[in-house]
């Protein structure tokens, strides 16, 4: 039972009356005085819609409310097809989609947003992503179809997570289609993608910025999350074709990943390198071989990302 607790006092903060008149169990205006941080200060949106707490640590408390403002700061209004998304950055760079929004924390940023009351935000950025021209739901690696099941946690909606499941589905085959190497059974992807430039590992490379391709644990981890989360929705709908393919490639995944990427002598995951697709791997670094990396990766360590 100690294990259901944070769910329900998670369930709890978002299910709490919202109106003066309901007697709230926290001061809602009062905690969002008292902190000094704020720049948007549109008290009643966030009455509306952020799950409150109080804490006896002010450091975790600050930090909690910074996070809510922070949320509104990156959420933008692209247009009545396409809704509310989210930015990485506020100036939108020209790396990012459309309405500036960047593939790489989707998945962080659908987490804390499926919190809000207002359900809309949350399923316009799942939607975003799939139905928005430019979107790049590929650029760099995310949680997605995974961060859209833990939405439909908070917020079941059947007839809207259905809806979005052939774009799930064809976003994991195109992840599939560039980045996964069938022979070794992993996906492979570079540290600037996977949202780690500049890095301890890319410093180790000619190319510092984006490092060395590698099957990484995290991608990997991203796509076995993906594939459950996939197969769970297409459960909803009783298509038991697509649900058993996706939990396999969900097992294939973790089976490929626990034994080929587990250091036993570490006692931790570690990427490896894919030198075959990466022409900026140290020379020194021999190129692994697909059916064996576990006996070469200490060989390799010279090129990892």
């Amino acid at each position: 039972m100690k294990s259901l607790a944070p769910l329900a006092i998670a369930f709890f903060l978002l299910v709490a009356p919202s109106t003066p008149a309901q007697n709230p169990l926290l001061p809602k205006q009062e905690l969002l005085e008292k902190e000094t941080f704020w720049d948007n200060k549109d008290w009643e949106w966030y009455k509306s819609n952020i799950p409150f707490f109080e804490c006896p640590d002010a450091e975790i408390q600050t930090t909690y409310y910074y996070r809510w403002e922070l949320l509104t700061k990156h959420l933008t209004y692209g247009s009545p097809n396409s809704g509310y998304s989210f930015t990485e950055f506020i100036d939108r760079p020209f790396w990012s989609g459309t309405y500036g929004a960047i593939s790489c924390p989707a998945g962080l940023q659908l987490y804390e947003a499926r919190w809000l009351r207002d359900s809309r935000y949350a399923r316009d950025y799942s939607r975003y992503w799939l139905k928005t021209p430019g979107a790049q739901p590929r650029n760099y690696s995310t949680w997605l179809a995974d961060a859209i099941w833990a939405t439909h946690q908070v917020h079941p909606n059947q007839a809207f997570l259905t809806d979005l499941l052939s774009g799930l589905k064809a976003n994991h085959e195109g992840w599939e289609k560039r980045f996964f190497v069938p022979k070794v059974g992993l996906f492979w992807q570079t540290g600037h993608d996977d949202g780690m430039e500049f890095n301890i590992n890319s410093r180790q490379t000619k190319d510092i910025l984006r490092g060395a391709p590698a099957y990484r644990p995290t991608i990997n981890s991203y796509m076995y999350a993906d594939a459950l989360a996939i197969a769970k929705i297409a459960d909803l709908t009783n298509d038991k074709t697509t649900s058993a393919l996706f939990r396999s490639k969900a097992a294939g995944i973790k089976d490929n990943l626990q034994k080929q990427l587990w250091d036993p002598k570490r006692k931790f995951f570690f990427r490896f390198p894919n030198a075959m697709r990466n022409p900026m791997v140290l020379k020194s670094t021999p190129s692994p071989s697909p059916t064996n990396l576990v006996n070469t990766r200490e060989a390799n360590t010279a090129g990892n990302s």
